[in-house]
Parts: structure tokens; C-alpha cells; sequence
């Protein structure tokens, strides 16, 4: 790093109060956090445990260190909840913003204006699928341009999301990232190819996050960033 410059992040296990942090765990995140920094394309970038609770990242010449430190750090918990009961402008209304899921049950703490998004917010949403059932997952770009991420299916996995799909022709299915809706898009018809797409918003660099972190599975247990140093080459 003082050579090149770079990022450095040292991250510690922040479990929920009265969840233990087991050496499985650890060592299963800190493996995880290294094949996503591979995943990344840093080279010469090194992952190690500190202790019992911490890794330490360092990233040589990272040119986005904060896009670089959510890569690494985040859950990459995905679920596909079930939004059959309101319409995608309903949907649209929750992009972005925290919700509830039979999964993964998020405290809502904001101050909310519009009664009806504080109702949708508040409704607990039945979690269909989780990422579980991705095989890999890659950023890719359409014919205008626009960054998407292109997923496929284990094989029980695709099973299972073409018989959900199939099922809920013409409803929303909300795909949430952590506990945030990220996308809502409508199923038109069966997917049953094994394979899917994940639009949005994104630029080459969120999609890669995305893809990294749906490539090599959430975390067994969250991390919290305790340090940080940007480091300028010498």
C-alpha cells in the first residue's frame, strides 16, 4: 500500500445482542470477503483475520474506496418477497426504502409523511425465495446502455423460481437486498430458463457490487467497518 496507495478496512463481527460469534463464522466471512475483493479485480489485495472478531482489507490502488468497502462488508442477503396484493406503482412507492419480511423482520424508524406508505412499510411481506437459489451472478449492460445484473439458477433453483413465476403471472415480485426493496418489476410470464435479470438504477460499479456480493453469498454474520485509512502513494 505504501507503495501504490489504496485502502485499508479493518471490519469486526457485529452480531445481534446474544448471538455468539463462533471461529466458524469468522473464518466463513473472512473467506467470503476474500473471494469478493477477488472479485473485484484488486490486485494484490489481502484479506486476513486480526483476533477473534476482525478482518483486516487492505485494497491496493481502489480508486472508489467507499463503493470498494460496501462490496466487502455488506450482508448480501437477497430475498424475492411476494407483492401479488398491490399494484408496481404501490411498489414503486417502497423502492429504495426499508421493509419488513417474514425473513428478515427490519425495524422501521423513519418519520413518515403518507399514510399509506407507512401502512406498506409496516406490512410484513412473505419472503417467496432467498438468493440462495443463485448460481452466479454478473453485471452486464442492454443494448442502450443501461447496467443490469444478469443471474442464473441453481438447478433446484430455477425449479423453484419458474414454478413461483408461473404462479404469479401478472403480480410484483420485490426483490430486497438487505432489507431494502431494491426492485419490483412484474412477472409477464414464466421464467423457466434458469436464468433472470435484476434491473435498476445502476452504474457499472453498483452492479458489480450487486453481482460480487450475490456471487459469493451473504455473510454468516454482519461486520461493521471500525477503521479506516486511505493511504497515498509514496
Amino acid at each position: 500500500l505504501d507503495l501504490v496507495g489504496g485502502v485499508q478496512v479493518l471490519l469486526e463481527a457485529n452480531p445481534p445482542v446474544g448471538t455468539d460469534v463462533t471461529v466458524e463464522a469468522m473464518d466463513t466471512a473472512r473467506k467470503i470477503v476474500e473471494n469478493r475483493v477477488n472479485g473485484m479485480g484488486v490486485n494484490e489485495a489481502s484479506v486476513q483475520a486480526v483476533g477473534a472478531r476482525r478482518i483486516l482489507v487492505e485494497l491496493p490502488g481502489a480508486d472508489n474506496p467507499q463503493q470498494a468497502i460496501e462490496t466487502v462488508k455488506g450482508t448480501g442477503l437477497l430475498e424475492f418477497i411476494d407483492m401479488s396484493s398491490i399494484t408496481q406503482d404501490e411498489a414503486y412507492v417502497l423502492l429504495n426504502m426499508p421493509v419488513k419480511t417474514t425473513y428478515n423482520q427490519t425495524t422501521i424508524t423513519e418519520t413518515l409523511v403518507l399514510t399509506q406508505t407507512a401502512s406498506l412499510l409496516d406490512t410484513v411481506w412473505t419472503t417467496a425465495l432467498t438468493g440462495e437459489i443463485i448460481k452466479t451472478a454478473f453485471a452486464s449492460a442492454d443494448q442502450l446502455g443501461n447496467y443490469q445484473v444478469d443471474i442464473t439458477f441453481t438447478d433446484t433453483g430455477g425449479i423453484q423460481f419458474a414454478e413461483y413465476t408461473a404462479s404469479h403471472v401478472g403480480t410484483v415480485l420485490g426483490i430486497v437486498l438487505d432489507g431494502v426493496l431494491i426492485s419490483a418489476p412484474s412477472i409477464s410470464q414464466a421464467i423457466d430458463q434458469g436464468q433472470a435479470y435484476i434491473s435498476g438504477s445502476f452504474d457499472y460499479e453498483s452492479a458489480n457490487q450487486l453481482a460480487v456480493q450475490l456471487r459469493y453469498g451473504a455473510l454468516p454474520i454482519p461486520l461493521k467497518v471500525v477503521e479506516t485509512r486511505a493511504i497515498g502513494p509514496s
